[in-house]
């Protein structure tokens, strides 16, 4: 994968600042490292992330002018290891399996357009732990055009319209995880 430029284009910084909230929304499924950095490193997990193949930690502060300075539409899959992260670029697939990508990114963005229909001025709300964003609809739709993450999501009326139009509700992969507005109607029985 070519590094992407660390001067991202203004328009993504948005839809890549939603995408970097979906990664930290997984990271307490991942296991930390028992590793350690030498003096002077980042603790990837802790200080930053690795963005497989590339093996060049990226600060946390840095993620979001990383991921608007991807050169086009990317899955990025979340790993077993806390801040470790695989990230295929669309241009870099050929054949079938760039085909399923395309399928899923434009999946994604009907989706969106189904359940969210609003204009790209409406707020949508995105709350998870300590975390509260507001994104317009057409960062949404631009994140669901650019970024494919092993988050599951819904968007639906926001219940408070003072606050946003729309509400964005997210499901990790263990099926126990959600952002606030995501809850099960039917939880599962505990184990």
């Amino acid at each position: 994968m070519t590094p992407p430029s660390l001067a991202p284009d203004p328009d993504l910084v948005p839809s890549a600042t939603l995408a970097a909230a979906l990664l930290r929304f997984q990271e307490p499924l991942a296991h930390q490292s028992a590793g350690s950095a030498p003096a002077g490193m980042p603790v990837v997990g802790v200080d930053a992330y690795v963005f497989w193949p590339a093996s060049r930690p990226v600060r946390r502060r840095d993620v979001v002018p990383y991921l608007a300075g991807l050169p086009g539409p990317a899955i990025i899959a979340a790993t077993t290891m806390r801040g470790v992260y695989t990230v295929l670029l669309l241009d870099e697939l050929g054949g079938e399996r760039r085909a399923s990508m395309q399928h899923e990114l434009d999946n994604q963005q009907e989706i969106l357009a189904t359940l969210a229909p609003g204009p790209g001025t409406d707020r949508v709300l995105l709350e998870f732990d300590a975390e509260e964003h507001l994104f317009t609809l057409a960062d949404v739709r631009r994140w669901a055009a650019r970024f494919l993450l092993t988050v599951g999501w819904n968007i639906q009326p926001c219940p408070v319209p003072a606050r946003a139009e729309w509400r964005l509700s997210l499901f990790a992969g263990d099926g126990r995880r959600h952002s606030r507005g995501g809850g099960r109607t039917n939880p599962r029985p505990s184990a």
